[in-house]
Order: structure tokens, then C-alpha cells, then sequence
């Protein structure tokens, strides 16, 4: 992505490169689109690549038929744009879609999974070109006749054809917030913070929660460890983070297939990593100023578990 200080103006593209550095192809083909191409995935193979379109350019389109708010299907051999699915605002709470890095394909490149800010979820079929599963997890529901939701950040389509989906802190829409004044939620969202794992069918296997804000997955190759980093509000908990541990072999619900929590002293940010065979996990720290013991605490770490 590129940007300049006046006016903003963002442009971004896409390139495939081959193991010799070379580029195999772009996208757009004729040049970068004026826009922000938020964030990207593709299977191992680069069979299906999936895009999440950001802003555009204030005063400056992008060309047909690119536009924000999107999910953009390539063929990964050739760069060609397969599929433009556009998401519709989930008004009257919100006048535009959002994403963060919220979109997964899945290991043989037929799914993808895709997260929206204001909360709702979906399973897309990247052979059939169509949403085949819809999710509310953290879509707005009223509490004390102020509208909460609890947007979706990250998600995972799994090995073993798992979807997990994570809904984050609760918070009033931008636009019922400026309407009615409020700015913080009567309450939480009742599926605010929480991972939902959702099975092939569309049906929801098992759910977590503990308190946590959790940001993003990590799976090993047969798909029974999931890994995912964790933290609370810091001037609540004087830095509860770290990283979650999984077996999603076992049986039962969330709290049935949780094994371990690795705390660490500063914050777990959303980057980490599993061995293929979930025989040991990275998890990164960052510092961060605790207020309330008037201290920096953490450090800048790499923390290797095995």
C-alpha cells in the first residue's frame, strides 16, 4: 500500500512471486487500485487468494468493479479476480463495513472464513462463489434500549475444516453512539470476547470465554491444537495476557478442551506460531505502561514453549 500525506491517497496492490523472485503476476494487472487492500490470505498452494478491500481514495474511485467493504476472490494461478462479494451495512447501527485482519482460506483453498466489525461472521464458499454460512456472534442487540455489539477480528478455517471465529470487546455502534450520546455499552454483549468453533455444517461445536480479548488462531497440521493469544484491559488486571492452548480432541465444550494458559509479564499481541505438530508454540511480548503501578511492565521477547 502506498500513501501520501495530502489528501491520503491510498493505493495498493497485489503481487505473486515466484521461489526465484520473480513476479508470476499482479492485481490489479494494469496498475495499483486506488484503495487499501486491508488484508489478504491464500491455501498453502496459492490455489484461491482472498482480499479484504479497505478505504478508498477520498476524490478518486477505484476502477469497476473494486470497491471498499468487499471480499475479492483471485485465482491464484493467474491473478484473475474470480468473484467481487460485496457485504451491505448492517444498518441503521452501521454505515460502512470494516474489517481488521479478519479473513482465513482454508487449507485446500474451498473456504474461506471472514469476520466483520460489527459482528457478524461468515463461512464463504470459494468453489461456488457464495456465502455458504452466516453468524450474528457479536452483531448489535439492545441493552437498556442502547444498541452493543462486539465486533469480529480474527479468524480460522482449521485442517480439519473447523472454522473459529472471535468476537472482541463490547462497544456501542458509531452511529447509535453519536445518535443517542453514549459512549460506553449499559453492558456487555453476551457474546462479547468469546471464540465460537463452528464445524463443516455450519453448526457451532463448542464455545470459550474466560474474560479475555482474543486475537487471532494458530493450528497445528492435523488440526487438534489451536493456539491463541489473549489479554484483559491492563489498568483492570495489571497485564493478564499470554497465550491459550487447546485440544480440540477432546470432548465437551470450551472449558473441556482448554489445557493450558501461558501467562507472560507484558502483552501477547496477535502474532505467534505452532509447530506442525503442536509440539511447541512461540508467543511474542511487547512492554506496556501500567498505570496503576505507575511502571512500564513486559519487555520486547520472544517466549519458546514447549
Amino acid at each position: 500500500e502506498w500513501r501520501e500525506t495530502e489528501g491520503m491517497r491510498r493505493l495498493s496492490r497485489v503481487h505473486r512471486l515466484s521461489p526465484d523472485g520473480r513476479v508470476k503476476w499482479a492485481f490489479p494487472a494494469d496498475g495499483p487500485a486506488a484503495m487499501t487492500f486491508l488484508y489478504l490470505d491464500a491455501d498453502p498452494t496459492g490455489r484461491r487468494v482472498a482480499i479484504l478491500t479497505g478505504e478508498e481514495t477520498s476524490g478518486l474511485a477505484p476502477d469497476p468493479p473494486l470497491q471498499s467493504g468487499a471480499l475479492c476472490v483471485l485465482d491464484g494461478a493467474t491473478g484473475r479476480m474470480l468473484d467481487l462479494h460485496i457485504f451491505e451495512p448492517l444498518r441503521p447501527y452501521f454505515d460502512r463495513v470494516l474489517f481488521w485482519q479478519s479473513v482465513s482460506v482454508g487449507h485446500d483453498g474451498r473456504r474461506a472464513a471472514i469476520g466483520l466489525h460489527d459482528g457478524r461472521s461468515f463461512i464463504f464458499d470459494l468453489e461456488d462463489l457464495a456465502v455458504a454460512h452466516a453468524f450474528d456472534f457479536g452483531a448489535p442487540i439492545r441493552i437498556g434500549g442502547i444498541p452493543v455489539s462486539a465486533g469480529a477480528t480474527y479468524t480460522k478455517v482449521a485442517p480439519v475444516s473447523v472454522c473459529y471465529f472471535q468476537t472482541g470487546n463490547s462497544s456501542v455502534p458509531s452511529g447509535a453512539a453519536a445518535e443517542q450520546r453514549a459512549v460506553a455499552p449499559p453492558g456487555p454483549h453476551p457474546r462479547a470476547n468469546a471464540i465460537h468453533a463452528v464445524g463443516p455444517d455450519g453448526q457451532v461445536l463448542w464455545r470459550f470465554r474466560s474474560g479475555h480479548h482474543y486475537q487471532n488462531f494458530w493450528t497445528s497440521a492435523d488440526g487438534r491444537w489451536m493456539l491463541t493469544s489473549v489479554q484483559k484491559h491492563a489498568s483492570e488486571t495489571a497485564g493478564d495476557s499470554g497465550a491459550m492452548l487447546f485440544d480440540t480432541r477432546r470432548t465437551g465444550g470450551g472449558s473441556d478442551r482448554f489445557v493450558y494458559y501461558y501467562q507472560t509479564e507484558g502483552l501477547s499481541l496477535f502474532q505467534a506460531g505452532i509447530c506442525p505438530d503442536g509440539s511447541a508454540v512461540a508467543i511474542v511480548e511487547t512492554p506496556f505502561q501500567n498505570n496503576d503501578r505507575r511502571r512500564v511492565q513486559g519487555d520486547y521477547q520472544v517466549h519458546i514453549v514447549r
